[in-house]
């Protein structure tokens, strides 16, 4: 099972929550199943809560029983890691080291956070956390699946690692600059350059497709035999990651996730779900909400971004229809 989240950087942040069944941001195997169980949410109804900080809060993701939100520090020298096991109330831990981050994993009992000019935090139960640096590079994605993490960003960075503490570091090509990866149907994919889609069966040898779009993508997400790219003003369909389909033209899209049988896509102002990443039905538009990143555990989805009128407020939605 993968467990991961990452989308498009951002600035500040607030935490909105949905309930629903899923993995995190860039998929997970999915299931088999077409119909969303009832019983759990759909994404149609929202409600706001209060947030405990006013940390910068780029992303999030749910690992071991916990949801992790995190970006950098603004009310504290380090970076605060906030943590939740029902995706509403939340508590504050100092990470003990500072720097920007992008985007978490979990996998093999190993926590994954990475961020700026090579930067990673790793814990295994969530409290103490332990940073390390490769190079200067930024490390913008990070997804575990098929029992090994497989990090990408700037210039063509690649690491891969089985435990999440030793790292392999490879590159395919310095023009080539990745925001997200995923796992699903036996490959990596990662998105990010313009006209570019990465594919690797193993996360060190990979393989350059053509999106078809001049636009810059910044998540990929798997479900129902499904990836679903999405980036600025557009959203992409492949069942297998090498040929692709514009299925939209008019949303600027900055994580999608899968889970309930059901794709949830979110960007500046707007919330999205489609069944087969073909069809899309707007849930939320026009709120004055940035969201960067979304993650699911425990039943719920958690989204994060910023407030416009006021980035250093942090915001907590919840759904549960």
């Amino acid at each position: 099972m993968e467990v991961k989240t990452r989308c498009l950087t951002n600035l500040f942040g607030y935490i909105l929550i949905l309930s629903v069944t899923t993995f995190g941001c860039g998929g997970g195997g999915g299931s088999d199943a077409s119909t969303p169980n009832q019983s759990l949410s759909t994404g149609t109804t929202w409600t706001q809560y209060a947030a405990p900080t006013n940390d910068v809060i780029n992303n999030v993701y749910y690992g071991n029983g916990k949801f992790y939100a995190f970006g950098s520090g603004n009310t504290s020298p380090n970076t605060n890691i906030l943590f939740s096991g029902d995706g509403k109330a939340w508590s504050a831990i100092d990470s003990g080291a500072s720097w920007y981050y992008y985007d978490g994993a979990y996998g093999n009992s190993v926590n994954v956070i990475v961020g700026l000019y090579g930067s990673m935090l790793t814990s295994s139960n969530g409290s103490i956390w332990s940073y390390s640096k490769y190079g200067n590079v930024s490390i913008q994605g990070v997804t575990y699946g098929n029992g090994k993490f497989v990090a990408v960003g700037m210039d063509g960075l690649v690491l891969t690692s089985n435990d999440g503490q030793g790292w392999a570091i490879t590159n395919i090509g310095s023009a080539n600059i990745m925001y997200d990866v995923s796992y699903g149907n036996g490959k990596y994919v990662a998105v990010g350059t313009k006209r570019k889609i990465f594919t690797s069966q193993d996360g060190l040898a990979w393989n350059t497709n053509n999106s078809g779009v001049d636009n810059v993508l910044y998540t990929v997400a798997f479900g129902n035999g499904m990836f679903v790219a999405g980036g600025a003003g557009s959203i992409l369909t492949s069942p297998d990651g090498s040929a692709w389909t514009i299925r939209k033209s008019d949303a600027d899209i900055t994580c999608i996730v899968f889970g309930n049988e059901v794709f949830v896509a979110v960007g500046p102002g707007i919330i999205m779900t489609s069944p087969d990443g073909i069809n899309w039905t707007s849930r939320v538009s026009n709120v004055p909400y940035h969201f960067s990143g979304i993650a699911y555990g425990n039943g719920v989805f958690v989204a994060v971004g910023n407030y416009f009128a006021s980035p250093t407020q942090v915001i907590i939605y919840y759904s549960d229809k």
